[in-house]
């Protein structure tokens, strides 16, 4: 079974994620603080596409609860689970720089790489289940030095 899903996320061509001036174009103080290239995305870098692969799920979950076990353990309270599954992970491109700022510590410039992951139980052939769903970002981040003001 093949599972195939679309690009993570669609961003506008005239959006891009920078810093935010704090001051107004032109001003000395806009002027004096450079924009910061998007850091190095390092081992993320090879994230990019979409990735399909079979796996193995395990869980140990209460017996008691709104999914019935095709035949009851007696006497437990809980049971392991193991499926069979088929996964997707999709990739899109790099966000860029990142600003997350700091009060105490400098600021620090993140990029990353936006994702969805789904996950399907196949265990029972002809019968797959969406068990898990998973948006996010995976993030690399560099450190720079606040710039000093005058």
């Amino acid at each position: 079974m093949t599972d195939h899903l679309e690009s993570a996320f669609s961003i506008p061509s005239n959006f891009k994620i920078n810093q935010v001036p704090t001051a107004p174009p032109g001003h000395a103080i806009a002027a004096a603080v450079p924009r910061v290239p998007a850091p190095s995305l390092g081992p993320l870098a090879a994230f990019a596409g979409t990735w399909n692969g079979n796996g193995f799920n395990t869980i140990f979950r209460p017996q008691k609860t709104t999914t019935p076990l095709p035949v009851p353990v007696p006497g437990s309270d809980n049971i392991l689970e193991l499926n069979l599954t088929s996964e997707t992970l999709s990739f899109s491109p790099s966000l860029g720089s990142i600003p997350n700022r700091g009060m105490v510590q400098a600021d620090i410039f993140l990029n990353g790489v936006p994702y969805v992951q789904a996950i399907n139980d196949v265990t029972n052939p002809g019968q797959s289940t969406g068990i898990h769903f998973e948006p996010g970002i995976w993030l690399m981040a560099r450190r720079r030095p606040f710039p000093k003001r005058a």
